[in-house]
C-alpha cells in the first residue's frame, strides 16, 4: 500500500486504481493488502474520502475476501470496514502468515 501524504495524493489514487484494475481484470476474489509499513500524513477528511472511493470501487468487483495487514494506527482499515461490510469480508491481521491462512481457508458451500 502506498504512503499517503498530502503532496502525493495523485500517486495514491493512481496506485489504488491499479489495484482495482487488477482485481477486475483477473477476477480476483481474495486479496491481501499490507499496510504495516505505510505512512499516513493527511487530514481525516481527505483520508476518509480516499477510503470511501477505494471501498466503492472494491464493492463493484468480484472480491469476496480482503485480508488487511494493519499498522498500529490503520485509519484506512477502520474506514473501509464500515464501507465494505457486506458484501466483502474484511479482516485485519498483525502479520502476513495469519492473513494468508485466513484467505486460503475454504468457504462452506
Amino acid at each position: 500500500m502506498p504512503d499517503i501524504r498530502q503532496h502525493e495524493l495523485t500517486q495514491v489514487s493512481y496506485c489504488l486504481g491499479i489495484i482495482i484494475e487488477a482485481v477486475n481484470n483477473y477476477h480476483i476474489r481474495s486479496l491481501l493488502i499490507d499496510c504495516s509499513n505505510s505512512v499516513v500524513e493527511v487530514e481525516d477528511r481527505t483520508y476518509n474520502a480516499i477510503a470511501t472511493k477505494f471501498a466503492t470501487a472494491l464493492r463493484a468487483t468480484r472480491l469476496k475476501k480482503l485480508a488487511w495487514v494493519i499498522a498500529p494506527k490503520a485509519r484506512l482499515y477502520s474506514a473501509l470496514r464500515q464501507e465494505l461490510s457486506p458484501p466483502i469480508k474484511l479482516v485485519g491481521f498483525s502479520g502476513k502468515a495469519e492473513a494468508m491462512e485466513w484467505l486460503l481457508q475454504l468457504e462452506p458451500a
